[in-house]
């Protein structure tokens, strides 16, 4: 099986197990906007964010190199991509070979695979939910963000049900594993649906 479909599948299944276990982080405010949820790359010209159309993906990276029945997602050149009705709900990036150490795709807060878990937390705040190893270094870090009535994304700092259950459908997630050296190795920009599959309906 695909190294990259491996990692995502483990980073998905983190989720769901560590959802009611991890401890969020000292909360710190951050605002963020819609366009948060992309990556993209400058010197490419290219945007892929959570919202996007089939269409405009295949207009940018062609189309998927291999299609991944089992997580019914899409392969493309730098990026693994989910949709739900054509509509990008699910987007990421990882590094499982040399050549992605030239991935140049960014969050519009300038983070990438190798970026440092400092800088996530310089960009992104303490409020996140962070999943630690048994020596109690951080393998796994997620931003949960609620979008509120003006647009603006929060980062929320705690995960409880019934307040989730109203909300989560304005909720995206910023989820990475990092390496025992500190260094990003994983990305994915997600709706909070498609990361943790709630059972709400």
């Amino acid at each position: 099986m695909n190294k990259r479909v491996l990692i995502i599948i483990s980073f998905v299944f983190l989720l769901l197990l560590s959802v009611n276990d991890v401890k969020a982080a000292s909360s710190q405010t951050a605002v963020f906007m819609e366009d948060e949820f992309q990556f993209q790359s400058k010197s490419k010209g290219i945007s892929i964010k959570i919202g996007s159309t089939r269409e405009e993906v295949e207009e940018q990276l062609g189309y998927a190199t291999n299609y991944y029945a089992h997580s019914d997602t899409y392969d493309y050149k730098d990026m693994v991509i989910h949709y739900k009705e054509g509509i990008v709900d699910a987007i990421m990036i990882s590094r499982d070979s040399w050549f992605d150490w030239f991935n140049t795709y960014k969050t519009p807060s300038g983070i990438g695979l190798g970026s440092k878990l400092q800088k996530v937390i310089q960009q992104y705040g303490r409020g996140a939910l962070m999943e630690p190893t048994n020596g109690g270094t951080v393998r796994m870090i997620t931003y949960l963000m609620h979008k509120n009535a003006q647009g603006e994304y929060r980062v929320k700092s705690s995960f409880h049900y019934e307040e989730t259950r109203k909300i989560y459908k304005d909720m995206n997630t910023i989820g990475m594993v990092v390496d025992d050296r500190g260094y990003v190795q994983f990305i994915m920009l997600a709706t909070f649906e498609y990361a943790y599959r709630p059972d709400f309906e």
